[in-house]
């Protein structure tokens, strides 16, 4: 009886160990025709059109994270333009009410990314996919932070990912079940039908549907 105990016992600390360090991931999309929506914008920028311009700070929150653009600074506005966040100066901050940010992606719109944008005068990890002829960039922050403010000098941005730790990791696991019916994009940020074959993403997570 006591070694039943015993692993009973054993086998509930595991499973309280595992929820110690839940992660929780959250997901900008900035590729839609309609991104500049949560941003409160009255639309896209274009060639005709200043709806999409940051004329001054704005946010979106997701749950507990925040993602903040702030004006540029220079001549050409940040602004929301065809399929991306087009930045041109001043900073993008990510925020989390509550838990610590331990990873930001920051999935580029083809090779558009100055090598000098930096956090904390860091620079960042760049990884690639190849996903039939295109190869897609992604700058990757990795550390323990609440605020992490990513200083800009260019950068064209399909999507922000974040990934949170918390302690309270029952919590994360129920915000972390999967939707089956959330929408599904490609690597270019496009949605794409349950049947699109390829890499994809879904509820926050990246994998290849065959």
């Amino acid at each position: 009886m006591n070694r039943i105990l015993r692993f009973a016992f054993v086998a509930a600390l595991t499973a309280v160990s595992s929820l110690s360090f839940a992660q929780n991931t959250v997901t900008f999309e900035l590729s839609s025709a309609e991104s500049y929506k949560q941003f409160g914008l009255a639309g896209q920028s274009s060639q005709t059109s200043n709806d999409g311009d940051f004329t001054e700070e704005k946010s979106v929150t997701s749950g507990d994270v925040k993602l903040t653009v702030s004006t540029s600074g220079v001549k050409t506005a940040n602004r929301m333009w065809k399929g991306s966040l087009r930045m041109y100066g001043g900073t993008l901050t990510v925020e989390s009410a509550n838990d610590n940010i331990v990873k930001i992606v920051y999935a580029v719109f083809f090779n558009n990314w100055d090598e000098s944008n930096n956090v904390n005068n860091q620079e960042l990890e760049m990884t690639s996919e190849k996903e039939g002829k295109n190869v897609f960039k992604f700058y990757n922050w990795t550390g323990v932070s609440k605020k992490v403010v990513l200083n800009v000098k260019k950068a064209f941005l399909r999507s922000v990912t974040i990934t949170t730790v918390s302690a309270a990791g029952i919590k994360n696991v129920q915000t972390i079940e999967v939707n089956e019916k959330a929408p599904i994009y490609n690597l270019a940020g496009q949605r794409v039908s349950k049947d699109y074959k390829g890499v994809v993403i879904q509820n926050g997570k990246k994998f290849v549907r065959k």
